[in-house]
């Protein structure tokens, strides 16, 4: 991949990636700090039952 669109290319690419998965986490992934374990499954939606059949 280098050779077809060289280095500099290839690593604004990966520069890109790091851009979208930065944008990604921020958007997607809920902020934990300061809250509970009970407050972060309520919020995501896992069900205690759920929990007890998966350990």
């Amino acid at each position: 991949m280098a050779s077809d669109i060289g280095k500099p290319g290839t690593v604004w690419i990966c520069a890109g990636f790091g851009i979208v998965a930065i944008v990604f986490f921020a958007v997607r992934v809920p902020e934990t700090k300061d809250r509970s374990l009970e407050e972060i499954e309520q919020e995501l939606g896992v069900d205690q039952g759920e929990q007890a059949r998966a350990a």
